[in-house]
Formats: structure tokens, sequence, C-alpha cells
């Protein structure tokens, strides 16, 4: 967990620190922890600065795909990050 505090200290909009923390948390039990960390991973899904990294990932893109779902703007987004990509 260290490692992925260190990732959105250094960065705060970290998708992948925000998105590995929020796992743990889930794992954990903590809601309020999870929902909060769920919240930035979404937000964070829509800087342009994170779309090459989602397309260089495709596994973890489908996970993104798999949560945004419950979000179709978001979705959308997504999208439109691999056709600028």
């Amino acid at each position: 967990m260290l490692g992925f505090a260190s990732a959105v200290k250094a960065k705060d909009n970290h998708l992948f620190g925000h998105y590995y923390a929020m796992k743990v948390h889930e794992r954990l039990g903590n809601s309020s922890d999870y929902e909060h960390h769920r919240g930035l991973v979404l937000q964070s899904m829509r800087d342009q600065f994170w779309a090459k990294w989602i397309a260089e990932f495709p596994d973890f893109r489908e996970k993104l795909e798999a949560l945004a779902a419950v979000h179709p703007r978001l979705e959308m987004n997504l999208k439109l990050l691999a056709f600028d990509s």
C-alpha cells in the first residue's frame, strides 16, 4: 500500500496508484476509502495524460472499462481516448 500512496503523493491523479489503492481497500472492506479512490480513478481516466498508458496496457484498459460501465459518460471518454491515441 505504501507504493500506491507514494505514487499518489507524487502525482495526485495517478491512475494506477488510485486504482490499486482502491483494490486494496476493496479487499480490506474499507468502503469509504474504496469509494474515495474509486472516484479518483474515474476522474483520472478522463485525463488525456493517462490515455497513452491506458492504450499501452490492454488488460488494465479492460478493468477500467468494467469500472466505467456503470458510468456511461466515462465509458464513452475511454473510447474517445483510444481513438485519439
